[in-house]
């Protein structure tokens, strides 16, 4: 709540040997649900730096592509303590920037579960149209809803997925 609009940075400091691309994609993937940019030093916090060497930094490469233009637009929209939306399953965990959205399956299996967004209070809609859910990171449409103050849309997510979610209005 203190960090409101304000930036934070991660630092990790682990051994990269043994923080393989998995464990690396899942540090990431929380690190954009939550909106923070994650960051990497080393196993003691002092001697042999992560950006030393190249076949860390090489390995995580897809990472950083995938995952850091998604954390750059909802660090750039602030992260908002009101989310006005919700999950009708407490294993999606919601957050808000803005007018963008993450969403995150905190649990061990699989889920599916719809998402309500009082889009109204952050946009002024028209009266006809409709709303496309985007997912940033994948480029794509997950749903596209009729416009209304408050929206719900379904989402599917595995296990510690997650999700940056883009609105655009269509006509």
């Amino acid at each position: 709540t203190l960090c409101r609009h304000k930036p934070y940075l991660l630092l990790q400091n682990t051994d990269f040997e043994k923080f393989g691309p998995a464990e690396v994609e899942r540090y990431f993937a929380r690190s954009m649900f939550w909106g923070v940019y994650p960051s990497m030093f080393s196993v003691d916090a002092s001697t042999h730096p992560y950006w030393t060497e190249p076949r860390w930094y090489d390995r995580d490469r897809a990472s950083f592509k995938k995952y850091i233009p998604a954390v750059k637009k909802l660090s750039a929209a602030g992260w908002d303590p009101i989310t006005l939306a919700r999950s009708d399953d407490p294993a999606v965990w919601v957050e808000r920037f803005g007018s963008l959205l993450t969403v995150m399956n905190g649990s061990a299996a699989p889920v599916s579960a719809t998402v309500e967004y009082e889009i109204g209070k952050t946009w002024h809609l028209p009266a006809a149209g409709s709303i496309e859910v985007i997912d940033i990171v994948r480029g794509k449409a997950i749903a596209e809803v009729k416009t209304a103050l408050s929206i719900r849309f379904p989402v599917a997510l595995e296990p510690g997925e997650a999700r940056a979610l883009e609105f655009r209005l269509r006509k």
